[in-house]
């Protein structure tokens, strides 16, 4: 039978776990004066070992919110990239090339 106004003990751990999540959220809150939520999402997916669940809790957002901003970022990242890269049709123009070909014309 519970002992009613005996609030449960602690350990020194969870005082430990609940003072870095408390830092956590003052952190990504000074963050967010200069990024946006994404640009934050991006950072701590990229360097942290954090899972979605996690940097939403950091950000006081859900898991799911995080999955699918990650997701959105490879997939800019993927076009970015397939953009980037010469396409094997096109040719490609020298600056070298043109330009001698512009001197012998004149």
């Amino acid at each position: 039978m519970k002992r009613r106004g005996k609030k449960p003990e602690h350990s020194p751990f969870d005082r430990l776990i609940a003072e870095v999540r408390v830092t956590n959220m003052l952190l990504a809150a000074s963050l967010r004066e200069h990024l946006g939520q994404s640009e934050i999402i991006h950072i701590l997916s990229t360097q942290t070992n954090l899972s979605a669940k996690e940097i939403g809790n950091v950000l006081g957002t859900s898991g799911a919110t995080v999955a699918v901003t990650m997701s959105r970022w490879r997939k800019r990242v993927a076009l970015q990239e397939i953009k980037s890269e010469p396409s094997e049709q096109e040719p490609q123009i020298d600056a070298e090339e043109t330009a001698e070909t512009t001197l012998r014309e004149d």
